[in-house]
């Protein structure tokens, strides 16, 4: 057992008490497209974007839309976009390139006014404060919609739609940019009669896909624009994603969460990461099969190469880290010359679940450092960064994941000032530990319970697949599961109840001493295994170990 175990108290109801850890209505476990979902008026300065936008569109002004190189800046600006043409708006868009940086730059200001009379910012811009002054100064009006903490200073902009902007009364805060872009159109309603409920949700599908990739909480709002944008992509009238499905060999038919955050969203980022992500705008707009599925296969091509970079900069990044840090180290922080800038977040949210720390990542470009960090809970790294600012040319991000840059000559009292700050703020060092949400009991087993258990989804960030406690269970009948030997099966049996478990990215010798052992505990996912039309009782293993357990019961926060 490498993680301490604690699980939650609970009452008799097994559903009543995952509810109440999400904080989700009993009477509303199936979210509701009417009833869930915020007015767009209550988001800051909605009524000047909205009205700017549709005197752009009716006075047939070119309008410059600017995103970004991820998922959620690219879907945001491919929304905007389709929607401006579809009202016969006049519409260009801009993708900075990684290697460009972040946002609106004076680069693409001085583009945007040559050639357009509204600049529109997605995803970006809420700290542009310079660049949108510029923007004014060459005649552009400007509206920013954005997701990001402001500055201390807000852009000159015409209209800031920010959910974080301090008079800000939007009962959700987590929308990403792509949202916030369809609230916008939501908004547009008002003077386009033909964006009606049906045009709307057929943009789900996107909205979907960007929430999931930019990993924002599936809770509230977001879980309902999820559960509807996965019904949507299930039939997607796209097809650019039609050809994706197609190509990373997704069935329409077992889409989830899951499908975006691991199979579809890395797809998408894939070409931003390696230098920008025209190839995925272009994808997702393409309106022609042909070129659409080429597109597709170009994505997955990308894919492929980022995870070949990946997976060598890992081996170096494991052969650094201690060769750059102390064991003691609260935080962990690694810099090389060689690494692409765009799988640093990548390289550091590997090493931060390997070792359990905040981890920042830095490679050289010139005499300059470009980074990323990826944290645990309880941990934010924007404070991090904020306490180590003097050193920084720029930086920014949320608690779990951020960005900054600094000059190479700077490295050395940068990290220790964001060690310092690390070890002031957590006494010891973290330790791995597994929250188990419940203990299943006797006579809960079941593909009944299994059942129940999917109305919790769409599941990822903050609203985890439940993860569940099997005390007294007897493991027999273990063989792999596929080639490779990571991956096994077993039988096992709790009470009466017989099921399968399966085992993934386990070493053999996880289960050497459980043969001939009559009962362990667990800790695992309870699912529906369907294949071939079949449906089975299955438990997905996270980690086990022998009786009597070593277990924290805590109580639900």
């Amino acid at each position: 057992m490498s993680r301490r175990w604690q699980v939650y108290k609970r009452g008799e109801n097994l559903l009543e008490h995952l509810l109440a850890l999400r904080q989700i209505d009993p009477d509303k476990i199936l979210p509701s497209y009417e009833d869930d979902l915020h007015s767009p008026w209550l988001l800051p300065d909605m009524e000047k974007a909205a009205e700017l936008i549709a005197e752009a569109i009716k006075s047939r002004w070119p309008i410059a839309v600017v995103g970004d190189y991820d998922v959620d800046g690219t879907l945001a600006s491919a929304l905007l976009d389709e929607t401006f043409r579809y009202l016969g708006g006049s519409c260009q868009v801009f993708l900075p390139k990684r290697s460009d940086g972040y946002g609106l730059s004076e680069k693409i200001v001085r583009q945007a006014a040559a050639g357009s009379k509204l600049l529109i910012t997605v995803d970006n811009g809420i700290t542009a404060v310079d660049e949108v002054a510029l923007a004014n100064s060459l005649g552009l009006k400007v509206i920013v919609i954005d997701h990001h903490l402001p500055g201390a200073q807000l852009p000159p902009a015409e209209a800031i739609v920010c959910p974080y902007l301090p008079d800000s009364i939007y009962p959700f805060k987590h929308l990403c940019g792509c949202a916030l872009a369809y609230k916008t159109i939501v908004a547009l309603e008002k003077y386009f009669p033909s964006i009606d409920e049906g045009y709307k949700k057929w943009l789900l599908d996107l909205v979907a896909i960007a929430t999931v990739s930019d990993v924002m909480p599936l809770t509230g709002e977001n879980r309902t624009l999820v559960h509807y944008g996965l019904k949507v992509l299930e039939r997607t009238r796209r097809p650019g994603l039609k050809a994706l499905l197609d190509t990373a060999k997704i069935d329409a038919d077992k889409l989830n969460a899951a499908s975006i955050g691991f199979v579809l969203g890395p797809r998408l980022n894939a070409s931003g990461r390696l230098g920008d992500n025209w190839s995925a705008f272009e994808l997702v707009t393409s309106l022609q099969p042909a070129q659409a599925l080429e597109k597709a296969r170009q994505l997955e091509r990308n894919n492929a190469s980022r995870q070949n970079l990946l997976e060598r900069a890992l081996e170096q990044a494991e052969e650094l880290t201690w060769r750059q840090n102390s064991s003691k180290d609260r935080l962990l922080t690694l810099v090389n010359n060689d690494w692409a800038v765009g799988i640093l977040g990548l390289i550091a949210g590997r090493l931060s679940e390997a070792h359990h720390r905040p981890v920042l990542v830095a490679s050289a470009k010139q005499d300059a450092l470009v980074g990323s960090g990826r944290s645990i809970e309880n941990y934010s790294l924007v404070d991090s960064l904020r306490h180590a600012s003097k050193h920084l040319d720029r930086w920014g991000g949320h608690r779990l994941a951020a960005g900054f840059a600094l000059r190479r000559q700077f490295w050395g009292d940068f990290t220790a000032s964001v060690k310092e700050h690390a070890a002031a703020t957590m006494k010891e060092l973290p330790q791995k530990t597994l929250r188990l949400e419940a203990e299943l009991r006797h006579g809960e087993v079941n593909l009944t319970t299994a059942k129940q258990l999917e109305t919790l989804q769409p599941h990822g960030f903050g609203n985890p697949k439940p993860l569940f406690l099997l005390r007294n269970v007897r493991l027999y009948g273990l063989r792999p599961l596929g080639g490779g030997g990571k991956h096994f099966r077993a039988q096992a049996k709790f009470g009466n109840v017989d099921f399968d478990v399966v085992a993934f990215n386990f070493s053999k010798e996880a289960f050497t001493d459980f043969q001939g052992v009559p009962q362990a505990a667990l800790a695992g996912y309870l699912e529906n295994n369907r294949y071939l039309g079949r449906v089975n009782l299955q438990f997905q293993l996270k980690d086990l170990q022998g009786e009597p357990a070593e277990i924290e019961t805590v109580d639900p926060k």
